[in-house]
Order: structure tokens, then C-alpha cells, then sequence
């Protein structure tokens, strides 16, 4: 594959290349779309069928299974809602053809509308989920680190993910459950290396010629196509896509929620408790195999 990260560019390349080399005698426009991701609005705000890219790991973090996210933290995530996604295919074929648009090829993305980082994704997910619409299952409190170090991404990976699943798989079978958190983990750590080249590069994609077809819908048009996203609000996007995921993908009813949070409210206290238990067992081998060694060595 050379220097292409997966499959999948690849037959974006060679498909978009063939397109191209039969444009003359072909009525065709080329449009690529950045990430694609959940409806913003029309007409279901949060809705999408599938857990590709960020879906998946807002469901992967929310549910506890995932920890941790090798990826460079300052790094843009150009995303593009599917809704706009498709006002902007149904637009931009007739616009180009009636403005006879040389350069047919346009680019559907974020650049200049909205700025959000992996980070502050990751985060926002995350506080959702823990403080507002958590998922009916889940393993432990929804928590997580972006990592720009491979190695400390690999230490959390082991610590917080793999042993905790191994531990778990071997008490599975003792309440007449087959073991299965260690293959979610690998299924989970495979899916996230193949969005690691995502997370970890940056690119602009100008959509300067995108942005001009606005300028030539009349009042209606504007107000039925959404060409832009400069004017989403990123926390209640990502309520809606939260709740899309819950509705759609996890087919957990709304009517769940309350429960769901007084069982979140509970497993955060039993972190905490855990986490103060554990901190103590550490101080006192700490004290006990170290400290008192110096002490007895003076």
C-alpha cells in the first residue's frame, strides 16, 4: 500500500481518479467530504447507523471499556455532519453545472467554521456521559487520558484496559458467564489503530469553493440547504450525538436515563472509594519496603 494508512484511501483514491480521468465526457463532481458523523439537525439531530470513527469511541469511553487514545492532543478534528453532507452533494452538482464551474472538485469540511481538537472531543464525551445521559451498560465509570507517548499510551492501555479484563474474564465463568472482555479489547485496541493515523496527523482542507454556492441560493434555498457548519454549538452537538448513539446504535430507550445516572452516581462513588483504598495499599508497601529498609539501613 506504500505510504496509504489503510485500505480504504486507497479505493477512495483510485475511485476518485477514475472519475476524474472521464470528467470531460462524464456530468460528474467530485466531493470530498471530511469525517463524517452524526446528523446536526435535519431532519433527526443526533441520528446515524453506524460506529465508525469518533462514534465508536464515544460508545468505547462511555462505556468504560476504553481508557486511553494515542493521539497528539493539540490535533484539529475536521469533522462534517452527514445532514450537511448531503444539502451540500445536492446543492454543489447543480451549482456547478449552471455556474459552469471549471474545477469540479470540492471540498465539504470545517475549515474556518469550527475549530475542536481530539482533546477536547474526548472530554466533552466523556463529562456527558458521566454527568448527563450515561449508556444503560457500562463497566465502570467513564473516564480517559490522550496520550501524545506511545509508551505511556501503551502503560495505561495494560493497566486500565487488558489486566482489568483478564481479571474480570476469570470471574466471569464463576456467575455462569462466558469471558468476553478480553476479545471487546482487542476488537476495541484494533479499531482504535486504525484511527491512530487520524489522531495523529493534521490537514486543511480549503472548502473555499464549497462555501461559494452559498452565495447563489436565494432566501428559500438558504433556508432549507445547510451548506455551513460556523454555527453549531459543540456541547449540544454532542448531546444529540450521545443520544443518537443511546437511541440508534444501543437501542437504549430515553426512559432508561434516570436509572442509568443514580447507577452512574453509584459507580463514581465506588471509584473514589477504590481509588483512596488503592492509594493507601500503595503508601503503606511503599512505607513498609522502602522507608523502613532507609530507616533500619541508617
Amino acid at each position: 500500500m506504500k505510504d496509504a494508512p489503510n485500505t480504504y484511501t486507497i479505493s477512495k483514491a483510485i475511485g476518485e481518479d477514475i472519475v476524474a480521468k472521464a470528467m470531460d465526457s462524464l456530468p460528474a463532481v467530485i466531493m470530498r467530504p471530511t469525517i463524517v458523523i452524526s446528523m446536526w439537525k435535519d431532519p433527526i439531530p443526533g441520528w446515524t447507523d453506524n460506529i465508525n470513527g469518533p462514534a465508536g469511541s464515544i460508545i468505547a469511553f462511555g462505556t468504560g471499556v476504553l481508557r486511553s487514545i494515542y493521539a497528539r492532543k493539540d490535533m484539529n478534528a475536521d469533522f462534517v455532519c452527514v445532514d450537511v453532507v448531503a444539502d451540500n452533494v445536492l446543492v454543489l452538482g447543480a451549482y456547478s453545472v449552471q455556474n459552469q464551474i471549471p474545477n469540479k472538485v470540492f471540498n465539504i469540511s470545517s475549515h474556518n467554521q469550527i475549530t475542536v481538537t481530539w482533546k477536547q472531543c474526548q472530554e466533552l464525551s466523556i463529562k456527558l456521559n458521566k454527568e448527563r445521559i450515561p449508556f444503560d451498560i457500562f463497566l465502570w465509570v467513564p473516564s480517559g487520558m490522550t496520550r501524545n507517548s506511545r509508551l505511556m499510551h501503551y502503560i495505561d492501555v495494560l493497566l486500565w484496559q487488558y489486566i482489568p479484563a483478564l481479571i474480570i474474564d476469570m470471574f466471569l465463568p464463576l456467575f455462569g458467564y462466558k469471558p468476553m472482555l478480553w476479545q471487546v479489547q482487542l476488537r476495541v485496541m484494533k479499531a482504535m489503530s486504525v484511527l491512530e493515523f487520524y489522531y495523529n496527523n493534521e490537514w486543511t482542507f480549503l472548502n473555499d469553493a464549497s462555501v461559494k454556492a452559498t452565495a447563489w441560493l436565494n432566501a428559500k434555498e438558504l433556508g432549507k440547504y445547510t451548506l455551513s457548519q460556523s454555527e453549531i454549538v459543540p456541547e449540544e452537538f454532542m448531546t444529540n450525538q450521545i443520544f443518537g448513539l443511546r437511541r440508534y446504535i444501543l437501542k437504549e430507550p430515553d426512559e432508561n436515563i434516570p436509572k442509568s445516572r443514580r447507577l452512574m452516581s453509584i459507580m463514581i462513588w465506588v471509584d473514589r472509594i477504590g481509588s483512596i483504598i488503592l492509594k493507601l495499599i500503595l503508601a503503606y508497601l511503599f512505607y513498609r519496603f522502602v522507608i523502613s529498609k532507609m530507616c533500619n539501613l541508617l
